[in-house]
């Protein structure tokens, strides 16, 4: 994990890694879904994802961050944007 952190660093040095994990976990949730489903499936899992993670925040911590919610959500459409190209391109 450490690894991840630094090369996301050397990659997008002004965006907190934090955001960056949220962008990769709703991409990868929205890839995968998007795969095993269909494209809007996929986004729905992701959209969902960062829900349930800013009021799980919020419940253990006291604090729902909308800029990770978001970070997740546009993670996720960049993963159905993905699977919609695969599935365009697989017909």
């Amino acid at each position: 994990m450490d690894k991840l952190k630094e090369l996301l660093n050397k990659i997008f040095p002004n965006i907190p890694v934090d955001k960056k994990l949220h962008f990769i976990a709703g991409f990868l949730i929205a890839l995968i879904g998007g795969i095993l489903t269909d494209p809007i499936t996929g986004i729905g899992f992701a959209l969902a994802a960062g829900i349930a993670k800013e009021c799980y925040d919020d419940y253990s911590y006291g604090k729902f961050d909308i800029a990770d919610m978001l970070a997740t959500w546009v993670g996720g459409a960049c993963g159905f944007a993905l699977v919609s190209l695969i599935n365009y391109w697989r017909s």
